[in-house]
């Protein structure tokens, strides 16, 4: 209501002077908004001011009436005045301004960085008031309000959350026109100033929903990688959760069921550790093409990729599968009888080399030792074969004979193994080969000159005897 420094004048505003009832004279204002009436004969008189589309009056009478504005807000009509003779009075001012508006957008943060980003929604029915006016509004379908009207000064907006369980969004992160504006502890923007004619849409409010991961650490009882029927949780196992930075943010341990999960999560980077027990290791990472019943765990770090979640994201899929180491081997014995069953008194056989076959590759060699054994140790679960190297002048015995697997030679004619599978933490001592060294027998068909049943000196062999 005051003319203050800078404030400018309005042109073409039309001013008409009243006296006794009428209108006695019409001007405009010029360039700079100031107007005359001149000549006038002293008396009673009142001014009105026309005010141009889109302009309210502004408050009369508050202060200096060198500087107030003299017109009724409502009708643009001064008070009456009196001049006198040879009086120049010029004090009739009148201050006009453009409503102001203000408002845009509360919407939901996806990724709580508190800026709206392309395909973020606006989240409806959210409670907005204006101060001090105590106007409300609600969000529409889209997320958006607005406030209209108002008379140029300083104001501030309340945001009301959603509903339980929402949370604002950091305030203040970038460019104004998209970042939000309320403080998160109070849903309150800081005070701003509206100009006249100001329309303001840059009054954000963002906010999001906490998020969730975890799932499962279980035994990995076939090592496929996979959490198969029956394959049982593991309890006790520490997981930890670090932010996108690497800091330590939590940690938890599994229940009975090896289940685990961290809740209440600003929505962002993420990264899970999983701590194997003494004598576990981490099965195959990511094997079978469904991400909620596979194991997620790098095996030699136990660390997960970076997970990002969103506003009210649940992620179940984080899981860790554990296996114990396994192992395999026996013995490799000199088959006297070439009957395929390792016999009491059979010696074994030192320095025979044995191959260890798995997806179609050698994954190890090993030879017996002097005892005759051997040992393939620290083998992840799954299918191997064995392949055992004859000595020159060797072959295998017959492949599984009996029904005691523990004795009986598993090694076919070319030394190799059925295929075998080995679960978590087994010990199979049951692979073994027999070989014998081919016997030969002959000697001599002699005539038996004197019929005694001895080879005699000078009795001559018969050739061609079948």
């Amino acid at each position: 209501g005051l003319q203050d420094a800078g404030e400018p004048g309005i042109a073409e505003v039309t001013v008409n002077l009243w006296r006794d009832g009428s209108v006695v004279g019409t001007t405009a204002t010029d360039a700079a908004g100031e107007y005359w009436f001149d000549g006038l004969r002293p008396g009673e008189y009142a001014l009105e001011f026309v005010a141009p589309a889109g302009f309210v009056f502004t408050m009369p009478d508050q202060g200096d009436d060198v500087f107030d504005s003299d017109a009724d807000p409502t009708t643009g009509i001064t008070a009456p005045f009196t001049l006198l003779s040879g009086q120049e009075d010029p004090t009739r001012d009148a201050g006009l301004y453009e409503p102001a508006a203000v408002g845009d957008l509360v919407f939901e943060d996806l990724n709580a960085d508190g800026l709206q980003d392309a395909g973020e929604p606006g989240v409806p029915g959210v409670l907005v008031t204006l101060f001090p006016t105590g106007r409300t509004a609600l969000t529409d379908d889209t997320g958006r309000y607005w406030f209209d009207g108002l008379t140029p000064g300083e104001y501030s907006i309340n945001f009301a959350l959603p509903n339980a369980g929402w949370t604002f969004s950091p305030q203040d992160q970038g460019d104004d026109a998209l970042d939000s504006d309320p403080d998160p502890a109070t849903g309150t923007t800081a005070p701003f100033v509206l100009g006249s004619g100001t329309v303001d849409p840059t009054r954000d409010a963002g906010v999001y929903l906490p998020a969730s991961l975890g799932d499962r650490v279980w035994h990995d009882i076939n090592g496929n990688g996979v959490q198969d029927a029956g394959e049982p949780g593991f309890a006790d196992v520490t997981v930890n959760l670090y932010d996108g930075s690497g800091a330590l943010l939590d940690s938890d341990i599994t229940d009975l069921f090896g289940g685990y999960g961290f809740d209440g999560l600003t929505p962002g980077a993420y990264l899970v550790e999983f701590a194997a027990p003494a004598g576990y290791g981490f099965t195959l990472q990511d094997q079978g093409g469904n991400d909620a019943a596979d194991s997620d765990a790098d095996p030699f770090t136990g660390r997960t990729t970076t997970v990002v979640l969103i506003s009210g994201e649940i992620d179940p899929t984080w899981d860790a599968g554990l296996v114990a180491p396994a192992r395999v081997g026996d013995f490799v014995f000199e088959d006297l009888n070439a009957d395929g069953i390792q016999d009491a008194g059979e010696p074994g056989l030192a320095g025979i080399a044995v191959n260890l076959w798995r997806d179609g590759a050698v994954v190890d060699t090993t030879a017996t030792d002097a005892a005759a054994e051997y040992w393939f140790d620290d083998l992840p679960p799954g299918t191997y074969m064995l392949e055992f190297v004859a000595p020159a002048g060797y072959l295998f015995s017959p492949q599984d004979e009996g029904t005691n697997d523990a004795i009986d030679s598993d090694a076919d004619g070319a030394g190799i193994t059925a295929a075998f599978t080995l679960v978590s933490g087994q010990e199979d001592p049951t692979r073994d080969a027999g070989l014998y060294a081919p016997a030969r027998v002959g000697d001599f068909v002699f005539e038996d000159l004197n019929a005694d049943g001895i080879q005699d000196a000078g009795e001559p062999g018969l050739a061609g005897i079948a």
